[in-house]
């Protein structure tokens, strides 16, 4: 059956579902018109040598493909955004299903600091195969509706609230222990896996963990090193040494570090100064049966603020080499009260 059959035409021009483009929207915002995006055939290609680490590829040219557009995006369906890149959900009309599209922010449109950031992101996560990391369709290079053209990302829409969501929904109940053991665990083993790739995200935190089923997911490469050199700086969740420059996968596991300690006490971990824990005050935290809401037996309760000491520690060296370590040792002492 060829592709332009009759039987595949209702996938070939796939319209979208009812409602789409037309959901309500929050006070003060503006509806924007849907848009769309044409695929790309590529009239001069550059050097397509597989390499480790992702190059912005200045050499490949590209011609918009006319007729109708593949893909469809809702406006007003913002499903996620950070300091750098809005995430919209669009229609794929020829798969007829739904996906994710990643745009840098009007704001960045001219830094060329950041101008090749999106198709590095999009390079780093397709090296990257692992189920805790959203599959990437395509990078192009659109016209929004702003007038301007910019980089853009297809990717996997990934459906399950954020951690940082669920933590701050108090209509639900806390996660339970076993809960928290599983997302830790899980998290740890996609860290490890493209740590040991030589990737490092530099920017884990409850924000950028996605409760999806049966993988949860991490999203946001935009600050790995893979990307971008310096990457940005989130107060709480980033360690002393990527401040100098010096971060490495250690740096990912004093991220995880903070973002269980966020999961189990609604608080970030206390601090002196950026990257370095207030210990004394940790431990208080833990101490307090007003502050920490899991009941642990006095010796599990000295377990886990040596846990957290060492895993939050300043200096690398001195935590857990890798976030499985801390993870493990983490699910030891709360999945047995």
């Amino acid at each position: 059956m060829g592709i332009d059959s009759p039987e595949l035409t209702k996938f070939n021009n796939a319209s979208p579902p009812f409602g789409f483009n037309n959901l309500p929207l929050p006070d003060n915002t503006k509806r924007i018109d849907a848009w769309e995006i044409r695929e790309r055939i590529p009239t001069h290609i550059g050097n397509t040598t597989p390499l480790l680490i992702p190059k912005p590829d200045v050499e490949t040219k590209y011609d918009e493909i006319t007729g109708d557009a593949r893909y469809v995006v809702e406006g007003n369906a913002l499903v996620g955004n950070g300091g750098m890149s809005d995430v919209y959900r669009a229609w794929d009309k020829r798969l007829g299903k739904y996906v994710a599209v990643k745009k840098m922010q009007e704001w960045l449109y001219a830094d060329e600091d950041f101008k090749s950031s999106i198709e590095l992101e999009a390079k780093t996560m397709t090296r990257i195969n692992h189920p805790g990391i959203p599959e990437i369709y395509d990078f192009n290079i659109v016209r929004t509706p702003d007038g301007n053209k910019t980089p853009i990302m297809i990717m996997q829409l990934v459906e399950g609230e954020s951690l940082d969501d669920r933590i701050q929904d108090y209509k639900q109940e806390s996660l339970t222990p076993d809960e928290i053991s599983r997302i830790v665990t899980q998290i740890a083993n996609t860290i490890d896996f493209m740590n040991k790739k030589g990737l490092i995200h530099a920017d884990i935190k409850p924000k950028n963990i996605l409760l999806s089923q049966p993988y949860i997911k991490i999203v946001d490469f935009g600050s790995s090193n893979w990307v971008h050199k310096d990457g940005t700086l989130t107060p709480s969740f980033t360690a002393f040494e990527v401040l100098t420059g010096k971060r490495d996968i250690r740096s990912d596991e004093y991220s995880l570090a903070a973002t269980a300690y966020k999961v189990l006490f609604d608080n970030s971990p206390p601090e002196v100064n950026w990257g370095i824990v207030d210990k004394k005050v940790m431990e208080l935290n833990m101490r307090d049966k007003n502050q920490f809401k899991y009941k642990l037996s006095q010796e599990n309760i000295n377990k886990l603020i040596k846990i957290f000491i060492k895993g939050l520690s300043e200096n690398p060296d001195d935590r857990y080499q890798t976030s499985s370590e801390f993870a493990q040792e983490l699910s030891k002492v709360i999945a047995n009260p």
